[in-house]
């Protein structure tokens, strides 16, 4: 026998009690703080199993290809990840059919059988003789799959009542609340890999400084200057310049950055090994604002080595132009400053073979000189 409860269908929820609103709190947090896991679906499940006493719980993600992806969790406390086929999903689910934001329960009369767990997240005592009662929600997530959530509890424990399913409606929109979320700050993660990625593939160091100096981020080219200590260094998790000089000289960019957010603020920092000095632009990070709308009060600071050049790798060369085994190297060697003479000698081959190879480079590269070359291939 199935009993359903329906969002938004004229039914009344029931009023909650003080501690029905103390436990409902304690699931609502539950469920949100898993959004900065990488995969939130583990977290929730475990959340309800505790709420609802379960012997375990199942979700499925609907997807384009053949096998939905599948969660099942285990009231012992173990969880795995498993890819559930439809057809198995359909055997051993009772509620196929039901609508979107619809609570459904099947009694352990109703569905007799084994529920869907492995021997391994199952204990000695859970037997299915008696079947096991089931309550079910479907729902789709922020990017409209369709969510099939299942929870369970053994045929001979008590059966869920209107109030399970009332509960459960009651957290259909937090979980998709959370589900959303989670899908936001992995796209958000998502664009911060990328942006690292292609600073570090300039050669361009990254710092996200405070208004007080304290370091939030930096990435792993502004890591290994500060490791160098030429030209700026971490002092107590606090971006500093080499000399004192510098240092007020770079405070007083990262103020000016803060105190007018739309401007982008530039100099250059002192190196004691003598080489030539470091760039720096220093940008306000306006995104990072408290809720009065005061100033930002964090900055990008953006370091550049000027004796740096980032090569295109050999693969990339290869690919983009069409140059040879030979042609990459050689062009590669040219470009990370070595002479005609010497990159033949590095190659293996003669210097009329290595200026061969560079004029089919040329023709590849539709450049006609080797400084335009070393411009192309040089960031």
């Amino acid at each position: 026998m199935r009993h359903i409860i329906a969002a938004g269908t004229g039914i009344s929820p029931r009023a909650l009690t003080d501690s029905d609103i103390s436990s409902y709190d304690t699931i609502v947090r539950g469920i949100y703080e898993t959004a900065t896991a990488h995969q939130p679906w583990p977290g929730i499940l475990v959340q309800l199993i505790r709420h609802f006493g379960l012997l375990g719980a199942a979700a499925t993600l609907k997807q384009d290809g053949p096998q939905d992806i599948g969660f099942l969790i285990s009231g012992h406390g173990d969880d795995k990840v498993l890819p559930i086929q439809h057809e198995t999903w359909r055997r051993f689910d009772p509620f196929t059919n039901i609508s979107p934001n619809i609570a459904a329960v099947a009694a352990a009369a109703a569905v007799r059988g084994r529920a869907p767990f492995p021997d391994a997240l199952l204990s000695e005592q859970d037997h299915w003789a008696t079947g096991y009662h089931t309550l079910g929600i479907n729902f789709s997530d922020g990017d409209g799959r369709l969510i099939r959530l299942r929870l369970f509890r053994r045929g001979d424990a008590s059966p869920f009542k209107h109030e399970a399913q009332d509960t459960l409606v009651r957290l259909r929109p937090h979980l998709q609340g959370a589900l959303g979320l989670s899908t936001q700050l992995a796209r958000k993660e998502e664009e911060r890999r990328l942006y690292e990625v292609a600073m570090e593939r300039v050669g361009v160091g990254l710092i996200v400084i405070r208004a007080d100096r304290r370091i939030l981020y930096r990435n792993a080219i502004a890591i290994a200057m500060m490791q160098n200590h030429d030209g700026i260094r971490l002092t107590e998790n606090r971006l500093e310049g080499c000399t004192p000089t510098d240092t007020r000289h770079l405070h007083t960019l990262v103020s000016a950055s803060l105190a007018t957010a739309n401007e982008v603020f530039a100099g250059t920092l002192a190196r004691p090994s003598g080489a030539r000095d470091l760039a720096v632009m220093v940008h306000a990070m306006p995104e990072i604002v408290d809720q009065n709308e005061h100033p930002p009060s964090a900055a990008a600071v953006f370091v550049r080595d000027m004796d740096s050049r980032t090569a295109m790798d050999d693969k990339i060369l290869a690919e983009m132009f069409g140059f040879t085994a030979t042609e990459t190297r050689l062009a590669a060697a040219l470009a990370g400053g070595r002479s005609m003479d010497e990159a033949a000698a590095a190659l293996g081959i003669r210097v009329t073979t290595a200026r061969a190879h560079l004029r089919a480079i040329f023709a590849k590269a539709g450049v006609s000189r080797q400084a335009e070359l070393i411009r192309m291939l040089l960031i």
